[in-house]
């Protein structure tokens, strides 16, 4: 597994931070976005990834499910999403209904998910950030410790980020889930 290239070096570096406490109201404003634009299609946005988790250093971006009702009406909602301006489309690039906007660049900014009601994807994305909620404290791999610069790159190859998986694997009883 290689480390991601320093940003500057190469193109698709990842960047870990430190927690920033201002994460949570960076989702608000963009769930109140939400909201305006999308109107009554909104049944809800989730906080999700790393930056939804107090005290986890991660990627500066704020990841957000934004769970659309009725689902036959996501289509709608995609459409007012594409002509919103500063969000990039990405399509629905795994096939799993979670179709994506970005805006920002590279590791900084937000990714936004539209999805229906009941998605499996969804779902487990929840259980996931609710389940690293309750830990009594953050991981310690995901600690940068004060001789650690602001940000490092994040090595590639997985499906759980490099930085996540000796968390993981030992809260977990050295069990790693797919």
């Amino acid at each position: 597994m290689q480390p991601l290239p320093v940003e500057g070096m190469g193109s698709g570096a990842i960047r870990i931070v430190r927690y920033d406490p201002a994460w949570p109201s960076l989702f608000g404003t963009i769930e109140r976005e939400l909201i305006l634009r999308l109107g009554g299609l909104l049944r809800s946005a989730h906080h999700i990834g790393s930056t939804s988790v107090p005290g986890l250093a991660a990627k500066p971006k704020i990841d957000v499910d934004a769970v659309i009702e009725p689902a036959a009406r996501l289509d709608e909602a995609v459409a007012l999403m594409r002509s919103e301006q500063g969000w990039a489309f990405q399509g629905e690039p795994y096939g799993d209904g979670m179709w994506t906007f970005t805006r920002g660049h590279g590791s900084w900014g937000a990714r936004l998910y539209l999805c229906a009601p009941g998605s499996a994807t969804h779902e487990k994305r929840i259980l996931f950030r609710d389940w690293l909620r309750t830990l009594p404290e953050t991981p310690k791999p995901m600690k940068l410790s004060s001789a650690a610069s602001q940000s490092r790159p994040m090595a590639t190859g997985s499906s759980i980020p490099a930085a996540k998986a000796p968390s993981l694997k030992k809260s977990s009883g050295g069990r790693m889930h797919g």
